[in-house]
């Protein structure tokens, strides 16, 4: 799933209603990753930040 925002802000994401793992891409307004979270935690509430100013975050599979 990708998530697009109208300007580049910090962002978080919980995995409270989400049953499998995923991995998150924090994406820059300039195309960098600014941070990957590598396999969070299905149910999990506790956030995961972008650790900058985020424009989308893309949302896969947990280990692709």
């Amino acid at each position: 799933m990708l998530f697009l925002y109208p300007v580049a802000k910090p962002v978080a994401f919980w995995m409270k209603n989400t049953p499998l793992s995923l991995d998150m891409l924090f994406i820059a307004a300039d195309g960098r990753i600014l941070n990957v979270a590598a396999m969070a935690k299905p149910f999990d509430t506790s956030p995961i930040s972008s650790q900058g100013p985020a424009i989308a975050v893309f949302e896969i599979l947990g280990g692709s």
